[in-house]
């Protein structure tokens, strides 16, 4: 996960720390995985808005990286 804010970050797998990921369904033994690739842009949050907690809640389309037919 790289914050665009970081600077001085170096942009590899030891910038950040790991992040957990919000899923749709998360139970016992049941649920789906939509794990983000390099490049996506996600949407990460602060549990009780607390930096030390981030978690990704979503995921969205972006000039690179284009949603698969075109919106109205």
């Amino acid at each position: 996960l790289q914050f665009p804010w970081d600077r001085y970050g170096s942009s590899n797998d030891q910038s950040s720390c790991w992040v957990r990921v919000s899923q749709g369904w998360a139970g016992g033994q049941y649920g789906m995985m939509a794990i983000p690739r390099i490049g996506h842009e996600v949407i990460v949050s602060f549990l009780e808005g607390d930096p030390d907690q981030p978690i990704v809640t979503g995921r969205t389309y972006h000039a690179t990286n284009r949603p698969p037919y075109e919106l109205p």
